[in-house]
């Protein structure tokens, strides 16, 4: 199989948030998400602050009917006014977790006829989705449940155009084609690690996989994800506590002892470093964000 097909056959989406709603005045801390968000502002102005890594902040407010865009890893933080929204949290994956979106240098604000098919677009996710959130999930009726593999498709096509139109106003970044190049070669990794996500896997064990030497599976590994096996591990656990966190049944602690963390202590510290918020102010975050 060549490149291209595998890295189409392993493309994956997956909608975490989409609601329409009237926000009430929100100022979120600074984070870092592993997803993409996406806001359009419909009455009001409403502002993103990005901060890349290295560079200074920039400040970008939407009018109403422009799309903000907070790619994933980067640094940012949110504020408005009283304001209705139309909004979506996606994660667009290759290779099993390594995020597409990475590849390319993404427009923080779109104004004009782009704004306007991506509001469209997003407008009939949320008409298909209905109001997503595992923070406050909606009971579904039976029909509701029968069409769910025609709405799963529907709603895969709209995030595949939406991302289609993102793209064409976004720069590839260098060294795309040897990163993936790098990324097919230790696939193989990445699926026990994300098979054993809770598991230490020996890094010999991982090469062997790949049919690497341990010296050059560090190596091309390092260059295909950005981070040592042992760091993306971690990273991906976060990225798992950020999902339950939108459970409110599950405690902080739960989700510590859940994930195999040393202790509530080692879990807080290592969630801050890896998205900087506390898991505690994190989930505050997100219910004032859907406006809970």
């Amino acid at each position: 199989m060549n490149l291209r097909d595998l890295v189409a056959n392993s493309l994956r989406t997956e909608l975490t948030w989409c609601e329409a709603h009237r926000a009430a005045p929100f100022q979120s801390g600074w984070r870092l998400d592993p997803f993409l968000v996406l806001i359009i502002p419909l009455d009001t102005a409403y502002t993103l602050k990005v901060e890349p890594s290295g560079e200074a902040i920039k400040t970008y407010r939407a009018q109403p009917g422009e799309l903000l865009i907070a790619p994933p890893g980067i640094r940012h933080a949110f504020e408005a006014d009283t304001c209705t929204i139309r909004g979506i949290n996606v994660k667009y994956s290759v290779f099993g977790g390594i995020d597409l979106i990475s590849f390319y240098t993404l427009p923080n604000l779109l104004t004009g006829e782009i704004a306007t098919q991506a509001r469209e677009v997003i407008e009939s996710l949320v008409g298909i989705s209905g109001r997503r959130s595992t923070l406050y999930p909606v009971p579904q009726s039976n029909q509701e449940m029968e069409l769910d593999l025609s709405s799963i498709v529907a709603e895969r096509c709209l995030l595949l155009q939406l991302l289609k139109l993102i793209l064409a106003y976004s720069r590839p970044n260098p060294r795309g084609g040897t990163r993936l190049s790098d990324l097919s070669r230790v696939q193989p990794a990445l699926g026990i690690i994300h098979d054993r996500l809770l598991d230490e896997v020996p890094v010999d064990f991982l090469s062997n996989a790949c049919g690497l030497s341990e010296r050059r599976f560090r190596t091309v590994f390092k260059q295909a994800v950005g981070r040592a096996p042992h760091q993306y591990r971690l990273g991906k656990r976060i990225e798992l506590a950020m999902k339950m966190l939108m459970t409110p049944e599950l405690s902080v602690t739960e989700i510590a002892n859940q994930l195999r963390f040393h202790d509530l202590s080692h879990f807080t510290k290592t969630f801050k470093r890896e998205c900087g918020l506390s898991p505690q102010f994190y989930r505050m975050d997100l219910k004032r964000k859907i406006g809970r």
